[in-house]
């Protein structure tokens, strides 16, 4: 049996208490924005106590910091197998990979760390972890689990303007989605939607009228996927989406900003909704003098907005949740005008707050 007063146990006590010193350097080097110091004395620690949890921890923040988001993962991964309980480990865990768009690994993360029971040292970054799980479920499109996590950050962070905004978007998209079929949360998922993303879009979401039979051209390109053919071929029937002069529609190209604008204008007019007044002006469109009015349209009506600066960015490929959204909100207009729809829709719900 070895004696608490042994050298073995005096040099193991003698070593920790070095090594939080050093950590406790690090820190303060950390604070103070000094990163070469701080890393010369994390690694101060790891001499002292291979392996050391708290040292790991701040290496990774350094890593973090200069972008080596590669190296940090491995040492926070390596941190929370000595130590569980580190509650910051999980955060920037979550972090990096929000950071990195990998919403799966987040939520699996978060929602592993929110389950734990960590010393009371850590409760005050609770709040973090709610609010970084919000952001992870919004970004694989479970809005329904994201709300429930926004309202606790919100009540948090009350003054927090970002997440006010983002917190309204996902209740925006929840009310869009609701009850409605799968794919529209996958085409929210995408970074890019196509031609025949948005006819689905736009079958799923917009009103109607009842003589919508334009006779349909022989198209030489119809998707295989029978729901998008039957999309696309309710689209043109309904005037919604151009044939090409080449009897194509093209359901695999991606689709600009400018495109969703011209499409969205055309549509609003043939309704006779798109009446506006407006001394805005819109700055980056010089390329698409012909389409100004249709851009302007659909900026005044909200359906796709410039950004703080008033650019419209004609140019940037739509992502699903700008497309979704859009079309959403110029559906609201065309139910407004009284555009009947062909299947009963939930009394105006989607358009809640708009």
């Amino acid at each position: 049996m070895i004696s608490c007063h042994s050298p073995v146990v005096t040099h193991v006590a003698e070593s920790e208490r070095q090594a939080q010193f050093y950590c406790k350097e690090g820190r303060e080097a950390l604070r103070g924005k000094d990163l070469v110091q701080a890393e010369i004395a994390f690694k101060q620690a790891l001499m002292q106590k291979a392996d050391y949890p708290a040292a790991l921890l701040g290496l990774a923040r350094i890593d973090i910091l200069q972008g080596r988001l590669h190296l940090a993962e491995e040492k926070l991964k390596t941190c929370i197998a000595l130590d569980s309980l580190q509650f910051p480990a999980w955060l920037l865990l979550g972090k990096i990979h929000l950071q990195r768009e990998e919403f799966n690994n987040a939520v699996r993360v978060l929602t592993k760390a929110q389950k734990m029971q960590f010393p009371p040292q850590y409760e005050p970054l609770r709040p973090h972890l709610c609010l970084l799980r919000a952001k992870a479920l919004y970004g694989i499109a479970d809005y329904e689990s994201a709300e429930i996590c926004f309202k606790e950050a919100l009540s948090r962070f009350p003054n927090d303007s970002t997440l006010y905004s983002l917190s309204k978007t996902n209740m925006e998209l929840k009310r869009i989605v609701s009850g409605k079929p799968k794919i529209l949360r996958q085409i929210a998922l995408k970074k890019q939607v196509t031609r025949a993303d948005l006819a689905i879009l736009f079958e799923q979401l917009l009103p109607v009228k009842n003589s919508c039979s334009k006779k349909v051209p022989n198209i030489t390109d119809w998707p295989q996927d029978s729901l998008q053919a039957r999309a696309f071929r309710r689209a043109v029937q309904c005037s919604w989406l151009p044939v090409l002069p080449d009897s194509t529609v093209r359901p695999a190209d991606t689709v600009q900003r400018v495109e969703l604008a011209i499409f969205a204008s055309h549509i609003m007019l043939l309704s006779g909704a798109g009446k506006f007044q407006t001394t805005q002006e819109i700055k980056d469109v010089e390329h698409y003098k012909p389409f100004y009015e249709d851009v302007l349209r659909t900026s005044v009506y909200g359906i796709i907005k410039t950004d703080n600066e008033g650019h419209f960015l004609p140019e940037r490929l739509l992502s699903g949740e700008e497309a979704l959204l859009a079309v959403n909100r110029l559906s609201c207009i065309l139910e407004r005008a009284g555009l009947p729809f062909y299947f009963k829709r939930p009394n105006g719900e989607h358009c809640e707050g708009y």
